[in-house]
């Protein structure tokens, strides 16, 4: 019986641990290197001063699984943030750093690769291999459907009964879920894309996927980053005192910065760092 989403694709997800905080991302392949893609709250703290950004801690461990599913020790990296080429978004919710750097050895033509400043690897599966969103399963911002069927993957922290004991938790929160809904729609001023879908505490930088039937043959697009959803918030007035008490729910819908982005933002950081000074 096949599976409904490729395996590979499953192994997408990359659960972000620092300090006492996690989130979620993945990785990006591109011509020269491969880059964990996250938002930009799960490694820096949030700031509305536009203050210099600070980061929660100097390290974070990524995990990752396998395309193979009997595979259960899961993938793991270390990195060292201030020794790392992290860039935070001067605009949108995202963050990226380089995790392996490739290079084409001469005159063979063979390829290398080599982890990025400040990688580590920390724990590997006896058949693992980092698995990276091909730029060719990117799917850009003006070819994306309204109504279309999306799956965000990540690591929620924040569902389920939280204690020490696994014994009374119903998820095990090392391991990333699926979240199945709809593009619910395009705002095309601010450049984002709304999802019919929740989103819960520790899905921060998980990506999206939008599912698309063609010739009876289903194929899957990367999509974005999940930054965000949107609240529905509810005033309750006293008609005795006047007094206002506001209480703010998780409206069901998502906000989603496009791959276009993303692999903009990771060009022009390429462009400035071969610059001459």
């Amino acid at each position: 019986m096949s599976r409904y989403i490729p395996d590979d694709n499953l192994s997408y997800p990359v659960l972000i641990s620092i300090d006492d905080r996690s989130g979620s991302g993945f990785y990006l392949n591109t011509n020269d290197g491969s880059y964990l893609v996250t938002a930009k709250h799960v490694l820096f703290e949030e700031n509305s001063k536009n203050e210099k950004l600070t980061l929660w801690d100097k390290t974070a461990t990524l995990s990752s699984y396998s395309k193979d599913p009997t595979e259960k020790t899961p993938f793991v990296l270390g990195v060292n943030l201030e020794m790392a080429k992290v860039k935070a978004h001067p605009i949108f919710d995202i963050a990226i750093v380089k995790i392996l750097t490739f290079k084409e050895e001469t005159p063979e033509g063979t390829w290398i690769t080599k982890p990025a400043d400040g990688i580590t690897q920390k724990q590997s599966g006896a058949k693992h291999l980092l698995v990276g969103v091909p730029l060719s399963s990117c799917r850009k911002y003006e070819d994306i459907q309204v109504s279309n069927e999306i799956f965000v993957f990540g690591y929620p922290n924040s569902l389920g009964i939280h204690e020490k004991s696994q014994d009374n938790n119903e998820l095990d929160y090392s391991r990333p879920l699926l979240r199945k809904g709809i593009i619910a729609g395009k705002n095309d001023l601010k450049r984002t894309i709304i999802i019919d879908c929740p989103i819960y505490q520790g899905n921060s930088g998980g990506l999206v996927m939008e599912c698309e039937q063609v010739n009876f043959e289903r194929k899957f697009f990367v999509l974005g980053v999940v930054t965000k959803f949107i609240p529905f918030v509810e005033n309750m007035k006293s008609l005795q005192y006047g007094t206002v008490n506001t209480n703010i729910e998780n409206s069901g819908y998502g906000i989603v910065v496009p791959i276009d982005t993303i692999l903009e933002f990771i060009q022009k950081e390429k462009q400035a760092t071969t610059q001459p000074q």
